[in-house]
C-alpha cells in the first residue's frame, strides 16, 4: 500500500497581490530616482549603487512573478472568503518567499548602512 503525497495549495486574496504590485512598481521608481540622485554626485558611493541595483532588480522580479501569479493562476472565490484568492502552487510559494525575504534584507542593510527608509514620510 502506497501512501500519496497530497499537496495543498495555498491561496492569497488578489487583493493583496495586486497591492503587492502597486508597492514593486513605487519602488522602482523610488530606486530609479536614488540611482539618478547617486550617480549625479561628483563622489560615488559603489555600494550605496550596488543596492540600488539590486532593490530595483528584485522589485522588477517581483513585478514579473505577480503579473505571472495573477494571469496564469486559478483564481477563485470560495464561500468562505469575501475576495477572491489565487491559488499559489509550492514553486509560486517559493518563488515569492525568496524574493520578499530577499527584499526584506535589502531593506534593512539599506537602513542600517545608509540610513536609507523605505517608508513614506
Amino acid at each position: 500500500m502506497t501512501k500519496e503525497k497530497k499537496h495543498k495549495h495555498v491561496s492569497i486574496d488578489l487583493i493583496t497581490l495586486m497591492d503587492l504590485e502597486i508597492e514593486a512598481i513605487n519602488e522602482k521608481t523610488f530606486f530609479i530616482s536614488l540611482l539618478e540622485d547617486s550617480l549625479a554626485e561628483e563622489t560615488r558611493d559603489s555600494d550605496l549603487v550596488e543596492m540600488i541595483c539590486d532593490g530595483y532588480s528584485i522589485a522588477n522580479k517581483l513585478l514579473r512573478e505577480l503579473d505571472l501569479i495573477i494571469n496564469s493562476n486559478p483564481i477563485l472565490t470560495p464561500e468562505e472568503k469575501e475576495t477572491e484568492q489565487v491559488i499559489l502552487f509550492p514553486d509560486d510559494q517559493k518563488i515569492l518567499e525568496a524574493i520578499v525575504m530577499t527584499r526584506s534584507v535589502l531593506r534593512k542593510e539599506m537602513r542600517r548602512k545608509k540610513n536609507i527608509s523605505f517608508f513614506l514620510h
